[in-house]
């Protein structure tokens, strides 16, 4: 049965309006050779904090690392809630209740803040299954055989509207009201969340992304530029670069996944798509770990070269090595040789003018 291995790109940018940057996202991918408490092969997700420059930014980054954290540790794993079939759908539903109750009290807490919120999008990777969570606009695009599907839901006004036949899609797009939520984490009840669950393909390209992204492209637009920038660290930068030259009204994230299928005959000893957890807070970025490259190890004939490869004609490595061996040999015995005569003929001439030479010697010493 094959598995699915992730590659993961992000991008953001504060937009050319705003001051602050409100979204915030993360990403675990297991290192490969090290023990994997999250039983996950891997996480992404990305969160829109509301309430203004005090509060946005802080509802955002406390929705990132808390999930991050409970997932990539395995924390979850040890829930009540995560047993039986649906344990991951179970566990992602309690981790962004649990986050939404937090913010909560972080508003109580501190009345100048109070009312701060967050959107999130969350994608956790099994071996073969993507299970998606959300609450709120911020959404998650399935890229498979060239087309682009919107597998999420926005939890806002204009979507009740375009559900209900009053809106158009592309009208809802500039709505004034387009910003109004009907969920969120941070109110006062747990928020219901949205849970979906899909079978993975080599190949399927997930993005996940705010809604300063969508405000700024169409889906085609988006699919147009999967194609033109395939691997996902340059298609989420042309994404939020496309998204800011045409509006840039607001904040804009992407992250995107692309899933690779790891069947039994393609083992590999290292992967090619390790990512560790980057938080966005404001304009400054965190970094938590490295990426590492596939460097597969070369087989004894790639380092040394085999009799097959030989030009033709050739008699191969071996014999020519062993005719040098031979010449070497043959070389060193006929030096030898040569060398025993002429230090005979040597010493005859020695022997025969030692005086005149010892004369000579201490005539030019004086």
């Amino acid at each position: 049965m094959a598995r699915f291995s992730l590659e993961v790109g992000f991008s953001t940018d504060v937009g050319r309006q705003r001051r602050r940057n409100e979204d915030s996202y993360a990403v675990f991918v297991p290192f490969p050779g090290e023990g994997n408490p999250s039983q996950l092969s891997g996480l992404m997700l990305v969160a829109d904090g509301m309430g203004g420059e005090r509060a946005g930014d802080r509802a955002s980054q406390l929705t990132a690392e808390r999930l991050r954290h409970w997932f990539a540790t395995g924390t979850y794993s040890s829930w009540p809630e995560f047993s039986g079939d649906r344990a991951l759908q179970a566990a992602l539903t309690h981790a962004v209740r649990a986050v939404s109750n937090e913010i909560y009290q972080l508003g109580q807490n501190d009345p100048s803040i109070r009312g701060l919120g967050s959107t999130v999008v969350m994608a956790a990777m099994t071996s073969k299954h993507m299970v998606l969570a959300h609450v709120g606009d911020s959404r998650c695009y399935l890229v498979r055989n060239h087309t682009i599907q919107q597998v999420t839901s926005d939890h806002s006004w204009v979507q009740r509207q375009v559900d209900a036949g009053v809106l158009t899609s592309e009208a809802a797009r500039s709505h004034p009201q387009r910003n109004i939520l009907t969920r969120s984490l941070g109110d006062s009840l747990p928020p219901e969340v949205d849970i979906t669950t899909l079978d993975l393909r080599d190949g399927d390209l997930f993005v996940l992304c705010s809604d300063g992204l969508t405000g700024g492209l169409t889906d085609e637009e988006m699919l147009d530029l999967t194609t033109v920038c395939p691997e996902p660290q340059p298609l989420a930068e042309a994404l939020v670069r496309r998204a800011n030259d045409q509006d840039g009204s607001d904040n804009i994230t992407a992250v995107v996944g692309l899933c690779r299928s790891e069947g039994p005959e393609q083992t590999k000893e290292f992967e090619d798509h390790t990512t560790s957890r980057i938080i966005i807070d404001g304009d400054e970025e965190f970094y938590d770990g490295d990426t590492e490259v596939d460097i597969p190890k070369p087989t004894r004939d790639e380092l040394f070269g085999s009799a097959e490869d030989a030009e033709p004609g050739s008699t191969g490595w071996k014999t020519w090595l062993t005719a040098a061996l031979l010449a070497l040999a043959l070389g060193l015995l006929a030096g030898y040789l040569v060398q025993s005569s002429h230090g005979s003929d040597l010493a005859r001439i020695s022997d025969q003018a030692a005086e005149p030479t010892q004369a000579l010697s201490s005539q030019g010493r004086d």
